[in-house]
């Protein structure tokens, strides 16, 4: 991945998605942070053990990374799932 940005810590998910799949690295880094101890619980849910849920989730970050930048479609459809997913604004 190539580029950086530090702004991506201040974009919505489906934002980070598309950034993420261009090769941002600040991007992805970010989607990391966001989610990593919610997919080292599910992964603890699944295993009952917590080495193996932590290599689990640490063996996924890179699946996740190849898939964003080798699927054209992926970044597309993780972006409308995020988009989906995000709560609804609160008017100002």
């Amino acid at each position: 991945m190539t580029g950086s940005r530090p702004e991506a810590a201040l974009d919505p998910p489906d934002v980070l998605v598309r950034r993420a799949a261009r090769g941002d690295v600040a991007a992805f880094a970010r989607i990391v942070r966001l989610h990593h101890e919610d997919m080292t619980r599910v992964a603890f849910v699944i295993t009952g053990d917590m080495d193996a849920a932590a290599e689990a989730t640490n063996a996924a970050w890179p699946v996740a990374r190849d898939g964003l930048r080798n699927n054209p479609r992926f970044p597309e459809v993780s972006a409308r799932g995020c988009a989906r997913s995000r709560p609804p604004r609160r008017p100002s």
